[in-house]
């Protein structure tokens, strides 16, 4: 559900709080890949890498040796 709110913040322009529902989704499911994709590329658009860190570093304690 934080996605979609997410998504629906950001194509209204709401580009902080569309992050905050992005974190709140990588909070309650640090494993879920379409989080950290979605991250992965808004942080590009928004050339906000620090942005995207976090998501990174939370899925990596979790799953290590995922080499994608």
């Amino acid at each position: 559900a934080w996605i979609g709110v997410a998504l629906i913040h950001r194509s209204l322009g709401d580009f902080d709080l569309s992050w905050a529902n992005l974190r709140r989704a990588i909070e309650s499911n640090p494993c879920n890949l379409t989080t950290l994709h979605l991250a992965e590329n808004w942080a590009r658009e928004d050339d906000r890498n620090e942005l995207y860190l976090p998501f990174l570093e939370s899925y990596l304690s979790i799953k290590p040796d995922d080499l994608d």
